[in-house]
């Protein structure tokens, strides 16, 4: 009996370590979340609205990288995106962070925090499996905190508007966000400023952003 107990214990920690390593070693937990964090970072605080029109602009931004890889380059991670330099402010603070250490401030969190978190990570798991089917953000790929003139000049476009999501615990309260929906998009590029995916247009029907416009891009909030 005793050599039974021994051999479950010892066969029930053996599928632990397995467990811990293939969420270790596991891509697609990477990329959930990658994108969790860069929800949670930047907008944890708005209503599942709100969190899902940031969450289409990464997908948006897969879609199109996605169909415009760089010679060499096999496949664009959601990762890549959100921690590519001057794209996701949100992930800025979360950018060196393992699985392991997603997993301890996940633990870490309480209340309201933690809600906020298994919302973003809801809406993670959507994106990643193909499964986050809405358009609330008009096919944008990004957004700032500019207003929605300032955005129209900035992008030459009309393609511009402001989120009409709410704070979560503050309905009156409105998104600072204003998206917009067809805009020039840079070369995305890793950390060691190789670039993964061409920039160019996302739609041919809309004027390429002008390069001295750049500096006010960074200036104004850029998502």
């Amino acid at each position: 009996m005793r050599n039974i107990k021994e051999k479950m214990k010892t066969d029930a920690q053996k599928a632990s370590r397995v467990r811990n390593n293939i969420t270790k070693s596991n891509p697609q937990q990477s990329e959930i979340y990658s994108i969790a964090a860069t929800l949670y970072g930047e907008a944890k605080d708005l209503d599942n609205k709100g969190i899902t029109r940031v969450a289409e602009t990464i997908r948006n931004r897969y879609n199109y990288y996605s169909q415009n890889k760089a010679s060499g380059v096999n496949k664009i991670t959601y990762r890549d995106i959100v921690a590519a330099p001057d794209q996701y402010k949100g992930f800025n603070v979360y950018r060196n962070k393992s699985i392991k250490d997603f997993q301890n401030l996940e633990k870490s969190l309480t209340g309201e925090e933690k809600k906020n978190w298994d919302r973003c990570m809801a809406i993670a798991r959507k994106v990643v499996n193909g499964q986050l089917e809405t358009n609330y953000a008009n096919g944008a790929l990004g957004f700032n905190k500019a207003s929605v003139e300032t955005n129209k000049r900035l992008f030459k476009t009309s393609n511009v508007f402001k989120d009409d999501s709410s704070y979560i615990n503050n309905p009156d309260k409105k998104s600072p966000h204003v998206f917009f929906g067809d805009y020039y998009i840079s070369p995305l590029k890793n950390a060691q400023g190789k670039v993964l995916a061409k920039g160019g247009k996302p739609n041919e029907n809309v004027s390429r952003v002008l390069v001295q416009n750049k500096m006010a891009y960074a200036r104004n909030g850029r998502g």
